[in-house]
């Protein structure tokens, strides 16, 4: 049985089998290659090749052919591989500077914004974001605020009930009336 391991480093990825290295690249070229392989898997096509890459698919499974090494395997495996590098590729992405960069950007417009949720649970990010936040200029002038408002991870999705909702709502009303016109409603 032929064993597949999948490693990045910094921004780089790395496809072994059978525990000699056999391709290697950035994570842009793993990220297309994941997504040639699921074409296969949802059967858009029935063959791909780029940088020494081939994949073939037959009525048994998928043949997998880089460089000079060759396999067989069925569509679930293939898929469950796909998925394997399409992970390691954005694990290797999230290691980028242009991607950490841009998120940090992103975040600071969102947090001056005083937009509840952040782009990132790194808390190393999550500061960047605070620093810029607070020490940009340009962000000072075109979106001024008292203080600064706390980063959020990345948003959860949470079941409210009907009920909770109303509450909620009624609440958040009340406190916006308050703050209009100076009393409780």
């Amino acid at each position: 049985m032929t064993r597949f391991n999948i490693r990045t480093k910094g921004e780089d990825c790395a496809l072994y089998v059978d525990g000699s290295l056999l391709v290697s690249g950035s994570w842009g070229a793993f990220d297309a290659l994941a997504q040639a392989m699921r074409r296969i898997v949802r059967g858009v096509s029935t063959y791909e090749a780029d940088r020494g890459v081939e994949m073939r698919a037959d009525v048994n499974g998928v043949v997998l052919s880089i460089g000079r090494w060759s396999s067989a395997a069925t569509l679930e495996e293939f898929a469950a591989l796909a998925q394997g590098i399409h992970t390691a590729a954005r694990t290797a992405e999230s290691q980028n500077n242009d991607v950490l960069n841009q998120q940090v950007a992103d975040g600071a417009l969102l947090a001056r914004a005083r937009l509840p949720f952040g782009l990132s649970d790194n808390p190393r990010v999550k500061d960047e974001i605070g620093k810029v936040a607070a020490t940009d200029s340009t962000l000072r002038r075109a979106i001024p605020f008292t203080n600064a408002a706390k980063i959020p991870g990345v948003p959860r999705v949470r079941h409210v009930s009907n009920g909770e909702t109303l509450k909620i709502l009624h609440a958040q009303h009340a406190q916006m009336r308050k703050e209009l016109y100076g009393q409780a409603s």
